[in-house]
């Protein structure tokens, strides 16, 4: 059906995400004339759908692993390469990154090592065809 696959700009990411730690969802978007009508019924008028990734990185990580995450998700906007559970095969699409959290530094047996790290994307949207 597909493999394995998740990419920030030409990096795998694999090997950094914990076991649980990417979530894949889809966030709707709704026309203004949506929502709860006067008689308590609901009116969808979808106009696009968006992708919206969760990533939670491994704790433990090096500097130079800690810097090619950041190098990686730094532009404005990133192209994203994944296993795509609506299409089921690997897509490339663009996303953005609104907020990269700091993460928690410590130092173990002389070795400083990094934690806490995690962020979302948000696809720049797909136009919803019926």
């Amino acid at each position: 059906m597909g493999e394995l696959v998740f990419m920030i700009n030409g990096v795998d990411f694999r090997k950094y995400v914990t076991e649980s730690g990417l979530k894949i969802m889809r966030n709707d978007i709704e026309s203004q004339d949506a929502g709860e009508m006067m008689d308590g019924t609901i009116r969808r008028d979808r106009i696009m759908m968006r992708r919206r990734i969760e990533l939670t990185i491994k704790d433990g990580l090096s500097t130079e692993d800690i810097s090619t995450i950041f190098r990686a998700v730094w532009p404005q906007f990133v192209f994203v390469q994944f296993l795509d559970p609506l299409e089921g095969e690997v897509i490339t699409r663009e996303f953005y990154i609104s907020t990269v959290p700091s993460t928690v530094m410590t130092e173990r047996a002389g070795k400083v090592m990094w934690a806490g790290f995690s962020f979302n994307m948000i696809e720049t949207g797909v136009p919803y065809n019926a």
